[in-house]
């Protein structure tokens, strides 16, 4: 579930709006009739002409009409110019597009095939949703060896699920072999970027001590806390359940 708030956004402010995508924002963006770009505007004309970060520049504005009419299709179009031309943010994006049938047929295994060309060109969110295909079997067949491989790949370049998702085969042994203490890093290391999913598993870690890091109930308390006001189911029960343990 996507949290994070709505924002407006008038013409010329692109690199807000761009911003806010990338954070996983929706984006409302305001314009009169007058403003909107003519057929011939620059960033059209730029990304014709085969330039790589104009096609994603243009491909953002189509996405959320940010000087432009909105027109997904299109959007989907100009991301896989720049996918075909191997860059890797193109890639991940017109892959996610082939996932989620946005602007394109849904097609899984074309998905899969892109993120996986994403992440060998070196994208973490690439790597994120590769590993994430390999896992659960979405466009390719189930790997989980080669998942948790993804995962790290992405967890090392930062990429706050990609920790998560390594810390979680490496408490529970999936595709490498079992590594608790390894796991509660890559817990922390994902929680201390605010997602969800590692603030409760490192709060959980902190609370029973796993993978012999030290029992902190204090700690665990704001980290079950940080994740149920993420949304995360169970965390406000484990969060009550510490709280009234500390002393």
């Amino acid at each position: 579930m996507n949290n994070k708030p709505i924002k407006s956004f008038s013409c010329g402010n692109l690199c807000f709006a761009l911003f806010y995508f990338l954070s996983g924002a929706v984006i409302d963006v305001c314009f009169s009739d007058d403003e909107l770009c003519d057929p011939s505007d620059p960033y059209k004309d730029r990304a014709d002409a085969g330039f790589v970060n104009a096609q994603l520049d243009y491909a953002f504005r189509l996405t959320y009409g940010v000087e432009v009419r909105q027109d997904i299709v299109a959007a989907a179009n100009y991301f896989k110019k720049a996918a075909d031309e191997g860059d890797a943010y193109g890639e991940y994006h017109y892959g996610y597009c082939l996932e989620l049938g946005i602007g394109v047929d849904l097609d899984l295994a074309e998905a899969a095939s892109y993120y996986k060309r994403s992440a060998d060109n070196g994208c973490a969110l690439g790597g994120y949703n590769y590993g994430y295909c390999l896992e659960h079997g979405k466009g390719v067949d189930v790997d989980l060896s080669a998942a948790a491989n993804y995962y790290k790949k992405s967890a090392e370049q930062g990429n706050a699920y990609g920790q998560y998702h390594y810390g979680y085969c490496l408490e529970n042994g999936l595709g490498v072999a079992k590594d608790p203490a390894a796991a509660v890093e890559y817990y922390r290391k994902s929680a201390s970027q605010r997602n969800p999913f590692g603030e409760y598993s490192y709060a959980s870690c902190l609370e029973l001590g796993t993978g012999g890091c030290e029992v902190n109930l204090a700690d665990a308390a704001i980290f079950y806390k940080r994740a149920d006001n993420h949304g995360v189911k169970g965390a406000r029960n484990r969060f009550y359940s510490v709280f009234t343990k500390i002393k």
